[in-house]
């Protein structure tokens, strides 16, 4: 070891004569000394003894002369080894020699870092008598390269974080990231990550998100800190967006008897700072604290590295905030698209309600709870759909609409959403706090749900066990829900009319066919009795009846016919017109066969020829379909060119989920005026004395085809024939 020696201008006995200038040199150099904490040395490698320089208290806690035990006493233990073995080869070779090690001063204590220099002086050739140099105090130094490097490594630690922050999608990793270089530049025992909830309380509160150090209980205990609290350094850090230090919470009178202060003791801690995390927008979005288990106090170069770290979790914050908020929508759409799915597909008004119910639920969390009320006709009450149970529905069902109303009913009378954060402290709320009690909420939600036609006809009400102010973000989420929940009642009212009015042509249908079965039946005895009277007078009087009265008895049982087949017709149509198809699987080229043997007759007196491609399986009834095709060969029959006989022809092709039938002819055709007309209700182009018919026939084709969700129209050019479309469902 390169050990102090005390450098004197006399060896033992008595001081020679100094000079002046002597004095003042020793005087000059005892200043330089003393100023650069520098001391000057020799080692007696015979009698073992070391001498310093006058200054030896002041830089080494030792006085002037030791022994070597005494001076080998003050290296610290962890350095003595290495050192006894450089001074010991330094010894051995004659060299000079230098080192750094630890100095325990003995009259404090402290522990100090120190340079020795030494060299050896030879008094003879044959062996080393004695060794000089200087011991340099660098403590300062020293503490300023450990500072350096731990800032260096401080700066790249920040540095890592900053690449995670891009690439790392964890999260909570990235908190305890930050925890941990949060300890290992504030050199604490404890740190812990706030995220600001500002619509949680009054005014917010801070929930922790990470921790290092604490145990279970004080983590319960402090996960969540009200905006208000006074007893924590970081409720007050947020309240003030200032840093808050505390360097000896026992002497922090503003925790004094407070149960924060017990829990800090419980856990260990003694000191703490905490430090707001602004956002980029200038918001506080929560906080970042260190905590010490002895009072402590952090130098200003760490609280500095600590701002950028600061810097960086706020970012942090703010990017699982956006994540979060991201989630939410994502939540949102699903919720409302799965809702107008379930009400597209038939649910009822409850089911899809609820799915909105769930959705903000699994969104808000689960201790909120929310339920659906609607509007009677008459706006004057409102009555419970879904959501918070039956108990609580028989509860509140019936509750008046109106501006004296509370909540919900308020919010459909004004159109405006009645938020309360919380009801103990509404006087409107007064003479209902046992709803509120019962049922465990304490902030109550109401937002209006306008129809697109701009009428109010309900309310989602929002309920929260502890108090909460409504935030943008919870505005805009319950106008997500309410949009999708007008749409879904908006479709059930619709939907409900459109109910009763099907059930209110359906009994009309069943009076008008009761009806036309009694008019028939009335209708057919006259008519009978008129054609039977007439018959019996030309069989028996028939003779007698020449001339005009012949004609007109042919009149009269013509027109009996005739009025026999409008009855007939009529009754046809009224029963076509409340048929319900049948999907059932028809082959349409055997429905053809049978129709044109219902027309053989016709076929044969006409001389007409009829084709047809190979038709395929269509689902609909075998009745309706030989109806259709009667009817249709029937018209081209009828309706044929004097000038040459009927050609008839009947195709398909395939269109989605439709068959396409044609039946084409080369009859007179139709003009183009008339190409909608004809499927009308007695709609006739022809004279009775040209063309036999009630005009019915096409209107019964028409309403068969539309009952199975088809459509028939015709092409047509006069003189050049006609084609008739018709489509019906494939089979599935």
């Amino acid at each position: 070891m390169e050990v102090p020696t005390r450098v004197t201008p006399q060896e033992k006995g008595a001081p020679p004569e100094v000079s002046g200038s002597n004095r003042t040199n020793e005087l000059i150099l005892s200043t330089a000394l003393r100023a650069a904490r520098m001391c000057a040395w020799e080692w007696n490698l015979v009698s073992r003894e070391i001498k310093y320089s006058d200054n030896a208290p002041e830089v080494l806690g030792q006085s002037a002369a030791v022994s070597v035990q005494d001076a080998w006493a003050a290296v610290h233990h962890e350095d003595a080894v290495i050192l006894r073995v450089i001074v010991d080869d330094a010894v051995a070779r004659r060299a000079p020699w230098s080192a750094q090690f630890r100095w325990t001063r003995p009259d404090t204590g402290e522990v100090r870092w120190m340079e020795v220099q030494g060299s050896i002086v030879r008094d003879t050739p044959a062996a080393p008598v004695k060794a000089t140099g200087v011991l340099l105090d660098i403590t300062d130094r020293k503490n300023s390269e450990d500072a350096l490097a731990g800032e260096l490594a401080a700066t790249q630690h920040l540095q890592e974080i900053s690449t995670r922050l891009i690439a790392e999608e964890n999260s909570e990793l990235l908190y305890q990231q930050l925890l941990d270089a949060a300890i290992a530049i504030m050199h604490s025992d404890f740190a812990s990550m706030q995220m600001l909830y500002p619509e949680r309380g009054e005014n917010g509160e801070l929930r922790l998100l990470a921790f290092r150090g604490f145990s279970p209980q004080a983590a319960k205990f402090w996960e969540w800190v009200p905006f208000n609290s006074k007893s924590t350094s970081c409720g007050t850090a947020l309240r003030t967006a200032k840093r808050v230090i505390v360097r000896d919470v026992d002497k922090a009178k503003w925790m004094s008897k407070t149960e924060d202060l017990a829990t800090f003791r419980q856990t260990g801690i003694h000191a703490m700072q905490s430090t707001p995390l602004v956002s980029r927008s200038g918001k506080v979005v929560g906080v970042i604290s260190t905590h010490w288990a002895t009072p402590h106090e952090p130098a200003d170069r760490d609280l500095r590295l600590f701002d950028i770290l600061a810097r960086q979790a706020a970012d942090l914050i703010e990017r699982r905030r956006a994540e979060e908020e991201l989630r939410e929508s994502k939540a949102w759409l699903a919720g409302q698209r799965e809702a107008l799915e379930a009400t597209l597909n038939g649910s009822t008004l409850e089911t899809a309600l609820g799915i909105l119910v769930g959705t903000v639920t699994a969104v808000m969390g689960e201790s909120v709870r929310a339920a659906f009320f609607l509007a009677n006709p008459e706006g004057t009450t409102l009555h419970h759909v879904v959501g918070m149970g039956a108990e609580y529905a028989e509860a509140v069902d019936g509750f008046r609409s109106g501006p004296e109303s509370l909540a919900c009913g308020l919010a459909t009378h004004t159109g405006k959403p009645v938020l309360t954060t919380d009801v103990t402290k509404e006087p409107l709320w007064q003479p209902w706090l046992w709803l509120a009690e019962k049922f465990n909420y304490r902030a109550c939600w109401s937002f209006p749900i306008r129809t697109e036609a701009g009428k109010f006809v309900g309310a989602l009400a929002i309920y929260w066990p502890e108090p909460r102010q409504a935030t943008a973000r919870d505005r805009e989420l319950a106008d997500v829900m309410t949009q999708a929940a007008a749409v879904i009642i908006t479709r059930h009212n619709d939907a409900e009319v459109r109910r009763r009015a099907e059930e209110e042509l359906r009994r009309l249908n069943q009076d008008l066919e009761q009806f036309a079965f009694s008019a028939t039946h009335d209708l057919r005895e006259p008519l009978r009795t008129i054609k039977a009277y007439s018959e019996l007078l030309s069989d028996k009087h028939g003779e007698k009846f020449d001339g005009e009265a012949g004609t007109f008895l042919a009149f009269v049982q013509t027109a009996a016919d005739r009025m026999g087949t409008l009855i007939d017709d009529l009754l046809n149509y009224v029963r076509v017109t409340n048929l319900n198809p049948s999907l059932e699987a028809s082959d349409a080229g055997e429905v053809l066969a049978a129709a044109i043997a219902n027309l053989n007759g016709a076929i044969e007196q006409s001389h007409a020829t009829i084709a047809n491609d190979a038709l395929p399986t269509v689902g609909m009834d075998a009745t309706h379909l030989v109806q259709l095709f009667q009817n249709l060969i029937g018209n081209a029959i009828k309706y044929g060119d004097a000038s040459r006989a009927p050609a008839i022809h009947i195709g398909s092709h395939r269109e989605g989920p439709y068959w396409i039938f044609s039946v084409r002819d080369n009859g007179i055709g139709i003009p183009a005026e008339h190409l909608e007309r004809i499927f009308g209700l007695f709609e006739r182009l022809h004279p009775q004395s040209a063309y036999s018919g009630t005009g019915i026939g096409l209107a019964i084709c028409q309403r068969i085809v539309q009952r199975y969700g088809g459509r028939i129209w015709v092409e047509s050019r006069p003189g050049r024939g006609s084609t008739f479309f018709f489509s019906v469902p494939a089979m599935r």
